[in-house]
């Protein structure tokens, strides 16, 4: 018994479960921040083309049944705003991140790739410091291309 105890705390202090955490705290505060913005800004201005006093007093009835469409308006707004605001403000930054961690950030315009080691030189370098291999300048490097 001791060890399966063991193991779950092992499992809960890992990374991936607290982040998973973090971000799910995170996640309900946002969609409430959310619901206030729609609540306290959209519905109104919603409700006031429609001549009604709040979202949730826009229905009608059919046969004894009453559809509140306004609820579902207000639902959809809250929805689509979250969708966009999630894409807008998390997924786009953090794909880019990602993106430039992985091709080791943004390349430097002054500097070049040896073509036998592949360590970055300057640009207007004729020869590599690491492995001495000569090599002609990059074009546009500098005033180093234009002597010899």
């Amino acid at each position: 018994m001791n060890r399966y105890i063991q193991e779950a705390k092992a499992f809960a202090l890992k990374g991936n479960v607290l982040e998973f955490t973090v971000a799910v705290i995170f996640g309900l505060a946002f969609v409430q921040i959310v619901r206030w913005t729609i609540d306290d800004m959209l519905a109104p201005i919603i409700s006031m083309i429609f001549s009604e006093r709040s979202m949730t007093a826009m229905d009608f009835d059919v046969n004894d049944s009453v559809f509140s469409y306004g609820d579902w308006i207000e639902e959809v707004a809250i929805f689509a705003a979250i969708i966009g605001a999630t894409v807008l403000f998390i997924i786009g930054p953090v794909k880019k991140l990602r993106s430039e961690a992985q091709s080791g950030g943004s390349p430097d315009p002054d500097t070049r790739l040896c073509p036998e080691c592949l360590t970055a030189i300057p640009a207007a370098a004729r020869r590599c410091a690491s492995c001495t291999a000569t090599s002609s300048p990059s074009a546009g490097a500098g005033p180093a291309d234009q002597e010899a």
